[in-house]
């Protein structure tokens, strides 16, 4: 987790494509999306309904933020696969 941290500096000190790029490509993220996606899945799944609840709950705000952003924005091909 520390060297994953640590690999975030240089984008903090120098936001462009070309870092944001290098640190999307290191080792360190790809074992950091891993390990959070596990994360993900263990509370989506876990046997506790209050964990589960709230990931539910963050799902839904998801797409009702994506949908106000596409009526927002005009994107009608989003809102019209959102509401089917």
């Amino acid at each position: 987790m520390q060297q994953f941290l640590d690999g975030l500096i240089p984008l903090y000190n120098d936001l462009c494509r070309r870092e944001f790029d290098a640190v999307m490509k290191s080792q360190p993220y790809s074992e950091f999306i891993v390990l959070y996606d596990k994360y993900l899945g263990y509370l989506r799944n876990s046997n506790r309904k209050v964990s589960s609840f709230w990931m539910f709950y963050l799902h839904i705000v998801e797409i009702l933020l994506n949908l106000l952003r596409a009526s927002r924005e005009g994107e009608n091909h989003s809102l019209a696969f959102c509401s089917r």
